[in-house]
């Protein structure tokens, strides 16, 4: 009898509830179907899958450093770049020999050290000087870099350590003269208390106090990997010229990160720690270095001519997409093209109504509520009230309306076009 009664009663409510929504008014019915739709799930929001690419680095494929520019086949203007420790025992280059032997047309000498008052650093100003009168003597273009050695554990320690290297940096060079190659900052160590947000403080401040004392744009030097993991890709940086290192005998390019690589602004590729170069002492040993354009670029680079800055419309259109995020995040969204940047801006711009967990960015309206009937003068015959519609059955085998999808497809991972995804390991050019 119990079970007999339970069922009654849940016929019974159930019953009432049909009444209520076929004979109330909807003003009236809402409040009481209100609480049997509460538990219904909200619609899910339908985001567009977002693009990846595959990394850019895989250490080891691209073969031994090469011996030679020849070994290396890559055509663009030759170049070494030389330190201390192309001096060993105190012994001088000989610049009439290595000039002879090789058609090489710049050399890049280490100015100074961020150790500042060490070995590191006075011996780089002593030869600095001595080296650069020799290749200018034997008809080399001649550019220097600074070996960098952030530190700082607040902002404003960081600013003024950067600032300090960039001054000593310029006061070896002085101001920079046509035929003369921009001071480069060489940047491949750093404490690990500096997160990327502060390296890229500490190196964009550099960069500036260095452009103003020089009176020309700085280059940065670095290596795939390290420019991946502990910088930011700010497109600020993409004004500055990129000196890549990377090496192996097999490659035809080098792997270049974003910023970089969506701006086409790498212009030197150091391809070898193990070159075979007559006229110097370390065993002759020595880094080797190719322009990656002509004498156009070169000149540019030297003063000769106007180096183009970056296209301002494309940084503003990169800044969305690279600014904040380390290189290797950079690189799997956008794959090192424009296109793969512009992919990515596009599926952010469609996903911009879904918050991170998915629901709608706006809730369903609620129907507006009927306004209240006017009440009645005294006398007058009360209103009938009108029937509600009757509910709309569904016909056998018809079909519901799907609305159409917004999710974009995600183009394939895939390595740049032209760039191999490879990188040697060298000697740090300090």
């Amino acid at each position: 009898m119990v079970r007999v009664g339970g069922f009654l009663a849940v016929a019974l409510t159930c019953g009432a509830l049909l009444v209520t929504g076929l004979l109330l008014p909807r003003e009236l019915a809402g409040p009481v179907l209100a609480s049997a739709s509460a538990a219904e799930p909200s619609p899910r929001c339908a985001a567009p899958a977002e693009p990846q690419f595959g990394s850019l680095v895989t250490p080891g494929i691209g073969g031994p450093a090469a011996r030679s520019h020849d070994q290396q086949g890559v055509p663009g203007v030759r170049g070494i770049d030389i330190s201390r420790w192309d001096h060993p025992n105190d012994e001088p280059i000989n610049w009439d020999r290595l000039v002879a032997a090789h058609d090489i047309s710049f050399v890049m000498i280490k100015a100074s050290d961020g150790d500042i008052g060490t070995k590191s650093d006075w011996l780089s100003e002593r030869w600095f000087p001595i080296d650069r009168a020799e290749a200018r003597r034997v008809g080399l273009r001649v550019g220097a870099y600074h070996y960098a050695r952030p530190n700082g554990r607040t902002r404003a320690a960081i600013r003024a350590d950067a600032r300090t290297e960039a001054r000593l940096a310029a006061s070896r060079t002085g101001t920079l003269q046509p035929g003369d190659l921009p001071l480069v900052l060489d940047l491949e160590e750093a404490p690990g208390y500096l997160r990327p947000e502060l390296l890229t403080l500490w190196a964009t401040t550099f960069l500036r106090e260095a452009e103003e004392k020089t009176g020309r744009r700085p280059m940065i030097y670095s290596n795939p990997t390290f420019l991946l993991t502990r910088v930011h890709a700010n497109a600020d940086l993409a004004a500055h010229p990129l000196w890549v290192a990377h090496y192996g005998s097999r490659l035809r390019s080098p792997a270049v990160p974003p910023p970089w690589s969506l701006t086409d602004r790498a212009v030197m590729w150091q391809f070898s720690s193990k070159g075979r170069l007559a006229g110097m002492p370390r065993t002759e040993v020595g880094d080797l270095n190719v322009l990656l354009g002509g004498q156009e670029l070169f000149d540019q680079l030297s003063g000769i001519a106007p180096m183009p800055d970056p296209d301002p419309a494309l940084l503003a259109e990169l800044r969305g997409v690279v600014d904040g995020v380390t290189g290797r995040i950079a690189h799997r969204r956008t794959g090192g093209t424009r296109e793969g940047a512009r992919t990515w801006a596009a599926w952010r711009s469609g996903r911009a109504g879904c918050p991170p967990d998915g629901l709608p960015a706006v809730p369903p309206s609620s129907p507006s509520p009927s306004p209240s009937p006017a009440p009645t003068p005294p006398g007058a015959p009360a209103p009938t009230p009108s029937a509600a519609p009757a509910p709309t059955t569904p016909t056998p085998g018809a079909t519901a309306s799907t609305p159409a999808s917004s999710t974009a497809s995600a183009p394939t991972p895939s390595a740049s076009p032209g760039r191999p995804s490879a990188v040697g390991s060298g000697a740090p050019a300090g």
